[in-house]
């Protein structure tokens, strides 16, 4: 094995290359064929797709049925509980419905419109008030779409401008009075409904807004015409971010948008029977693959409903037989047939003249693609544009001009112990790792030299599937057996021009090329035997081998441990020994054996003996700070006086003080009776856990507090049922773990119990023979 020859990488991410037309998956850490299902590139026509933005719009909720205005937009008619449909709004004489959107709280808002002013409608589906409206002043928007946290925006399109609509009527008292003498609050409602201007999006001056819609993770999208023709634009602001522009590449005009997903967004087009989906990836937004049909019928002329859901809905059917369609994509994805990408500067070996040697690469190639790896190689980069070209082949490759084809190889990764980089299993000459010798074409001499090498990579497919390649790594210099090996005799000796005319190789050029076969199966198992010290490595040691690692060093692994739980074991048993018979030591046994759960704060563990300032507070007794080595404090006393809320749930769920009950209450007047609890507190050691953990895991804990725990230490392992634990460990952010707040959930017989997390309400519905969700 050469030790000067040296691992150059590709594709470690992708800000490591240039001129890219491929498609960078950040999850899954590949290269992949872009989408191909774009607009057919025709400009399109701006009137009718400015008729069918200015169509009827509809709204859907939690049962499928939806709202819509009237053909005159003078009513809001309501349907999908049954046949045909219910009017739920009348607008007064001269206003007509522009939009509308179902909100979050079961709200319905409605923007309408006079000819000379507008107005927002709040419509309470839950009938919690009457109808509200506000005039809305000398601003005319007529799009709105509503947001997961309430309220809605309201977008003036002409102008691009952009209103917050906030806040709600008072609900009805049911015919309540107040005696006039009776004191009332100043501010009768806190949240009273109030229109806000937003400066966040600023339209540019050569676009037009069309569209605006929103998702619940708090997405806000308005879909841009470019005045002078070209691609549209879309605005796109995260939550609590301003707006950034994307392209939307493809031409043609889309009149409606819909958020889908977390990063994905869905176009509607006219006289298109689909809908163009693209995937948001940071500056940019790049079509799927994915088909998604639009059925005929009237949902060719129709926007997507306005939701607040990760999956679009359309209208379709025929007057009286109108139903909500979800929109879904198709199994057959189009892609690009071919891409290619190169690596951002060319790699430097440091030595002119270097003969490059192998070529490795990580892909996965469907039935019908292929990769190529197209290396130049130029003693200054300047040179490397017009140096000759050596291709390479891999996968399914068609054509006339032969080319060295990659094999494939039976294991992981060339790199000693490396597990790849792969997340599929390997299949012989489908995926895994593939190797050939680095070679020129039509050449006397096919070796490729230069300290600087370019490295391109071509990706193709079949239109449906695409190949992946997660590295490609070169090296160099060549190790050649033909030269360290043999004599003088067998060695090349064409140079110069003479090495690099077109022509049959030479014998001495066949003859290291063929060597290069044994020399690409043996260099890997030398490399191995070099790096022998990486097996006793816990992060590069096999996975049989962990077993067998753990006992050199005293260390039993528990059998159902996954195998990243025992690599972090064996890598922290040193700092594990030292500490082993401290609190310390426990924590960090008990956090590498459930895979960091107690630096998560799901396991706390608690020296007893630190609960007497709050045992104090209950017997009534008096704790001095000065006696306190948690708190360093002048203050004459710790007590706490907050009453209940030193327990652990309500009065008939006292877990923890639970098992102190009897001792309370025999010793809560007796001072020597109140020392001699105290002193029970010492040497004893509670490890507290989440009351829903695996029976498994629990048992997994209670081994190893008992393994790791002195044995003057009385220990024991409790499943505590409250995320806050208040009293027992009071050092917020040090050591008190605070859950997040559960969200409330409808309440189910049998299972719910009322005033804790879950409530009773009614689900609203737009069609009122729903009965309002009852």
């Amino acid at each position: 094995m050469d030790a000067n020859r040296q691992r150059f990488w590709m594709l470690a991410d992708a800000a490591s290359t240039r001129d890219s037309s491929l498609d960078w998956d950040e999850t899954r850490r590949v290269f992949r064929l872009r989408s191909h299902r774009l607009p057919n590139g025709v400009p399109g026509d701006t009137t009718v797709a400015s008729n069918l933005a200015d169509g009827l719009p509809v709204t859907r909720d939690a049962y499928n049925t939806w709202a819509q205005p009237s053909a005159d937009r003078s009513q809001v008619l309501a349907g999908g509980a049954g046949e045909g449909q219910e009017v739920i709004y009348s607008a007064d004489p001269g206003w007509s419905v522009q939009d509308l959107a179902l909100g979050a709280n079961g709200i319905l808002y409605l923007l309408i419109d006079d000819g000379a002013q507008a107005a927002l409608v709040w419509l309470d589906r839950r009938q919690r008030f009457e109808p509200h409206q506000l005039a809305l002043g000398t601003a005319r928007p007529d799009r709105l779409t509503t947001l997961a946290e309430g309220g809605c925006y309201l977008l003036q399109r002409d102008s691009g401008s952009l209103l917050w609509a906030r806040g709600e009527p008072l609900p009805e008292r049911g015919g309540i009075t107040y005696d006039p003498a009776t004191p009332r609050p100043m501010e009768e409602n806190r949240d009273p409904p109030r229109i806000e201007p937003l400066n966040d999006l600023i339209i540019p001056a050569d676009h037009q807004a069309i569209a605006i819609a929103a998702d619940p993770s708090g997405r806000i999208g308005v879909l841009l015409w470019p005045d002078a023709g070209g691609d549209p634009v879309l605005a796109l602001m995260q939550q609590g971010g301003l707006f950034q522009l994307l392209d939307l590449p493809g031409g043609g005009v889309p009149y409606d948008l819909a958020l889908v997903d977390k990063d994905a967004l869905a176009l509607r087009h006219a006289d298109r029977r689909e809908a163009l989906v693209y995937r948001v990836s940071g500056d940019q937004a790049l079509p799927l693959g994915e088909r998604y049909p639009v059925n005929a019928g009237l949902s060719l002329n129709r926007r997507f409903a306005r939701e607040l859901t990760d999956l679009p809905h359309y209208l379709a059917g025929e007057d009286e037989e109108l139903r909500l369609r979800p929109l879904h994509p198709l199994s057959m994805p189009a892609l690009d047939r071919e891409g290619s990408t190169r690596v951002s500067e060319p790699f430097d070996s440091g030595q002119p003249g270097t003969v490059w040697h192998r070529i490795y690469i990580e892909a996965k190639l469907p039935p019908g693609t292929s990769a190529q790896v197209i290396l130049s190689a130029a003693d200054t980069p300047e040179a490397l544009s017009s140096s000759p070209q050596a291709v390479h082949g891999f996968g399914s490759l068609a054509g006339d001009t032969p080319i060295p084809m990659g094999a494939w190889v039976g294991q992981a990764s060339e790199i000693p112990y490396h597990q790849g980089l792969l997340d599929c299993t390997p299949e012989t000459n489908r995926a895994g790792l593939f190797t050939v010798l680095v070679q020129t074409g039509g050449t006397r001499v096919r070796d490729l030299k230069g300290r600087y090498l370019d490295l391109q990579l071509v990706l193709s497919g079949n239109g449906h599937l695409s190949p992946e390649v997660a590295a490609v790594r070169v090296y160099g210099p060549r190790f050649a057996y033909r030269d360290h090996y043999l004599p003088a005799l067998y060695h090349e000796e064409l140079s110069g021009s003479e090495a690099v005319a077109e022509g049959d190789a030479t014998g001495a050029d066949f003859l290291g090329r063929l060597l290069g076969l044994c020399e690409g199966f043996l260099t890997p198992l030398e490399d191995k035997a070099a790096r022998a010290y990486l097996l006793t490595n816990p992060q590069t040691a096999p996975s049989e081998a962990l077993d067998w690692l753990g006992r050199w060093v005293g260390l039993s692994l528990e059998a159902g441990l996954p195998e990243a739980q025992k690599r972090r074991m064996l890598q922290h048993a040193g700092s594990a020994y030292r500490r082993r018979g401290t609190l310390p030591g426990l924590e960090l046994a008990l956090d590498i054996a459930t895979g960091g759960k107690v630096e998560q704060g799901a396991i706390v563990v608690l020296e007893d003996f630190r609960l007497r300032r709050t045992f104090a507070t209950i017997l009534g007794a008096e704790l001095s700070v000065e006696q306190d080595p948690l708190l360093q404090d002048s203050l004459p006393s710790a007590n706490s006086y907050v009453g209940d809320t030193l327990f652990l749930g309500d009065e008939g769920r006292r877990e923890f003080m639970s098992l102190f009950s009897e001792e309370l209450d025999l010793f809560r007047f007796e001072e020597r009776a109140v020392e001699r609890f105290h002193e029970r507190l010492a040497n004893r050691l509670t490890v507290l856990v989440h009351r829903d953990t695996q029976v498994d895991e629990l048992r997994l804990i209670r081994r190893v507090v008992e393994a790791e725990a002195p044995a003057h230490i009385v220990s024991r392992v409790l499943a505590a049922g409250e995320p806050l634990l208040v009293g027992l460990r009071s050092l917020v952010a040090v050591n008190t773990w605070l859950d997040e707040k559960p969200v409330p959930e409808d309440a189910r017989l049998g299972r719910s119990l009322i005033g804790r997390k879950d409530q009773i309400r009614r689900t609203p519905s737009l069609d009122p023979r729903l009965d309002a969700g009852a």
